[in-house]
């Protein structure tokens, strides 16, 4: 019989043992060894209402080799089902402060090259595999893989979004936006950040930093509508006012699409208006999630996990030492669940996270910090990209 080993670096927060459930520190064998990707290895779990989520982290994910060609990772998404290809995009060594940008939000660097290195990066099991999109970006930010394996990045230094077929050969697809131009028209952006893409194509995109609101286009990429506006109280935001609109993510299956609403401390959720019969209220609002009021943090990034019905928040910090965590509620109901974070050395300055996005027992969780890479005291490169398998299993393990 195989030896089942904990690994320690994961720390799950039970918000409510009476109502959610308990911490179980002694595991079936048998549900561990099914987790693929491991050897073993994994942390504790906690109870939700009727489904048990494990969550398992990833040892030795990405390789040391791996981490040392990366820079400063500003998303990462799954390519397969199981996550054992994974994207992740960085900027090398660039940085973003506040001599970035002048009064206008106009880049100032546009005599400087683009970055000369393939700022997105495909690793295969924990090896790096291959690289793309030399010189093309100044500022990349977010990452998504269609559902057509389209990848789609947003770049806030061009003010421009991009859409790349599956071969990634270098060659757009589809570009929104005018390089360098910064706008508030159906033309333009102003420092986009993320792109969310429909089954049936449509595609939304959160801008972003400046201009406070989301934006729906038809495959093709003709404009259709938007919604939001500035922020008057963060700490009483209304229904459409958005104060950095950070991250997107679909769930179709509900007809929602949910932002991280960064600076007013919420995931807010609307209706996607992706038939027919809702098109007409695209950009309703359905509800929206606080995050928990002793960690009300800027809230960095949104995924859902389909297998576990479950939204998670990417919740950070104003101070980049402070705690980070990923928080997770229940989507129907918006009950606080549980937080995973890394005890050990923390996400630093987590910027986003994804999820794989199979419907069967086993899921996954990435978790991409900006950090700039340096080594630990062994001489180790510090993680800045975590990846977690989500299980959740219909077997009782406690009567």
């Amino acid at each position: 019989m195989r030896t089942v080993k904990c690994w320690q670096l994961l720390f799950i927060q039970i918000y409510s043992i009476a109502a959610y459930g308990y911490l179980d520190e002694d595991f079936n064998e048998n549900v561990i060894e099914n987790l693929p990707l491991f050897g073993g290895q994994y942390s504790q779990s906690f109870t939700a209402e009727t489904e048990e989520f494990l969550f398992a982290s990833r040892p030795n994910w990405p390789s040391q080799d791996a981490l040392k060609k990366l820079g400063r990772i500003t998303a990462a998404v799954p390519i397969n089902t199981e996550g054992s290809q994974v994207f992740v995009l960085h900027r090398a060594d660039r940085v973003w402060n506040s001599n970035t940008f002048d009064e206008n939000e106009v880049f100032r660097g546009q005599s400087e090259p683009p970055i000369n290195v393939g700022v997105l990066a495909k690793l295969n099991d924990s090896e790096l595999e291959a690289s793309y999109l030399k010189d093309q970006f100044y500022l990349p930010h977010g990452l998504t893989r269609d559902h057509e394996g389209n990848v789609w990045i947003t770049d806030t230094a061009m003010h421009q979004v991009y859409k790349y077929g599956p071969k990634l050969d270098g060659k757009p697809l589809l570009i929104l936006g005018e390089k360098f131009k910064p706008g508030s028209d159906s033309k333009h952006f102003c420092k986009p950040t993320h792109v969310a893409v429909a089954s049936n194509g449509d595609f939304f995109v959160s801008d972003g930093y400046c201009n406070s609101r989301i934006m729906k286009f038809n495959p093709d990429g003709k404009f259709m509508t938007q919604w939001g506006k500035p922020t008057h109280d963060h700490r009483s935001p209304g229904p459409d006012e958005l104060n950095v609109p950070h991250q997107l993510v679909l769930v179709e299956e509900q007809g929602a699409l949910c932002v991280a609403d960064r600076e007013n401390r919420r995931v807010v959720c609307y209706n996607a208006g992706l038939n027919s019969s809702s098109k007409n209220e695209t950009g309703k609002y359905l509800f929206e999630i606080r995050t928990q009021i002793q960690r009300p943090g800027p809230v960095y990034g949104v995924a859902f996990c389909p297998h576990t019905q479950s939204l998670f928040a990417l919740v950070g910090s104003w101070d980049t030492s402070d705690f980070t965590d990923v928080q997770v509620y229940q989507f129907g109901s918006g009950n606080f669940v549980g937080s995973v974070t890394d005890i050990e050395q923390g996400y630093g300055m987590a910027h986003s996270i994804s999820t794989c996005r199979s419907p069967g027992p086993i899921g996954c969780l990435i978790v991409s910090s900006l950090n700039s890479a340096r080594q630990s005291a062994n001489g180790q490169e510090s993680r800045r990209i975590w990846f977690y398998q989500v299980f959740s299993s219909s077997e009782k393990l406690v009567a």
